[in-house]
């Protein structure tokens, strides 16, 4: 094989399993964090209007490749975004926020405050002249500024304070780890689709002035000037939800991420459903975008693979890919392959610029077979010999492999034979002349053009 051909066979198999888009890596994942679990000291307040025991708060983060920026939380004509849960989201009445980066370190000292349902991009609290960001509070360091001994107590004045279950599902409690540590200061926000421009109301599950369960929007946004990174730069993860519930939670979500790619700042949206065709440059498809999360096959070695997973369920991966010729015209069919690579296929005249003895040592291949003028006009010359066999039978076949005459020759050994063909009841475009020797198919293209 020729180092030229082995090249590109290599590149092609890469073009076939990974793709060629820069951005797939920048969004790499969506991370949804148990953060805490109600109990019945919590559900006793009636300052913030009541919490079930056993009301879960989640935290759901985009988490980046280093370097980028979230810019938006966005749904459109093209891409909806939708939050749900089986039963009414929790919103603090008396101190809650619609917009997490809103909240103040006093706020959230008081009562059920800190399980309040919002959106943010990063920022989560303002604690004097710091901004502190949400982060997984498995990566907190600095302890915590919520619950316990920080928290008032709410309505029943409990002295512990609320805010204290330790529950295993939600990991470290509240009064040792609160989710916040102070990051880079943000640039300005903006929002469509949340408040109602004239009365200044939130009506939808980030507010509490009508108990929802769904939100639902295709002209919505929320975003920030200058863009945001997590209080890790390494782990760059960016907090983009509060929610809390007693019900099951599901969402599909899209973000706009701005990264530095060939010395320039390039801005790309990766959406939850299919990408349209018209903004297909400046898209992704995303498997981490909708939740609950669809497991399957993320081994790019079996032919189950898929990039529309978001997690990989072993038990899914079944086939391993075997890559070869699976023609059976070619000399070089491989009935084991089960993924076809049409240029690993080999017939005479037609190797991909390989020795065809060397890549199928069975072939007896004919001494001679030629056609010219390639491209012609009116007559087409074949020139064959062979010393395996007396008579051929040569197939004229359009370009989908319809045959569309059939020509007899007789071959005499030991010298060179033509056949003379009359082609110009044929419309011009791509023929192929072809014949077939035992197992073995010969097969060479031209082109018939007008005179």
């Amino acid at each position: 094989m020729k180092k030229k051909t082995r090249n590109f066979l290599s590149l092609l198999v890469v073009l076939i399993f990974t793709g060629m888009q820069h951005a797939q890596a920048q969004l790499e994942k969506i991370i949804v964090e148990t953060y805490y679990v109600s109990d019945a000291n919590d559900a006793g307040d009636t300052i913030g209007g009541g919490i079930a025991p056993g009301t879960k708060t989640y935290r759901i983060y985009a988490d980046m490749k280093p370097g980028s920026k979230l810019k938006k939380i966005f749904g459109n004509a093209q891409h909806n975004i939708k939050i749900t849960s089986t039963a009414p989201f929790f919103n603090n009445v008396s101190y809650g926020k619609s917009f997490g980066y809103e909240n103040t370190s006093s706020r959230l000292r008081k009562n059920t405050t800190a399980l309040d349902t919002y959106i943010t991009l990063g920022k989560a609290c303002q604690f004097g002249s710091q901004t502190l960001h949400g982060i997984p509070k498995i990566a907190d360091t600095d302890g915590s500024i919520i619950g316990g001994v920080n928290n008032d107590g709410g309505s029943q004045n409990v002295s512990t304070g609320l805010l204290i279950h330790q529950a295993s599902e939600a990991g470290r409690p509240l009064t040792e780890a609160d989710g916040l540590m102070p990051g880079a200061t943000v640039g300005s926000y903006s929002h469509v689709g949340i408040i109602d421009m004239i009365s200044q109301n939130d009506s939808t599950i980030f507010g509490s002035l009508v108990p929802r369960n769904t939100f639902e929007s295709n002209n919505m946004l929320l975003q920030n000037s200058s863009g945001v990174e997590g209080a890790k730069a390494d782990s760059n993860q960016v907090l983009l939800f509060q929610l809390t519930t007693s019900g099951e939670i599901t969402f599909k979500l899209n973000l706009e991420i701005e990264y530095m790619f060939n010395n320039s700042m390039t801005t790309f949206s990766y959406v939850s459903d299919s990408v349209v065709s018209a903004n297909a440059g400046f898209e992704k498809f995303s498997p981490f975008l909708s939740y609950p999360f669809v497991c399957g096959c993320l081994n790019k070695d079996y032919l189950e693979y898929n990039e529309r997973y978001a997690c990989n369920f072993n038990d899914s991966c079944k086939t391993k890919i075997l890559l070869g010729c699976t023609d059976k015209n070619a000399c070089n069919y491989d009935p084991n392959a089960n993924f076809n690579v049409p240029t690993l296929c080999c017939y005479p005249g037609d190797c991909n610029d390989r020795t065809i003895e060397t890549v199928c040592p069975q072939y007896n291949p004919l001494d001679v077979f030629y056609l010219f003028p390639n491209p012609c006009t009116d007559m087409l010359t074949v020139s064959f010999a062979s010393q395996k066999v007396s008579n051929i039978t040569f197939n004229i076949q359009d370009f989908t492999g319809n045959t569309l005459k059939t020509i007899p020759a007789s071959v005499t050994a030991g010298k060179v034979n033509e056949l003379n063909w009359d082609v110009r009841d044929l419309n011009p475009g791509i023929y192929f002349f072809q014949t077939q020797i035992e197992s073995t198919s010969y097969r060479k293209l031209f082109i018939k053009i007008n005179p």
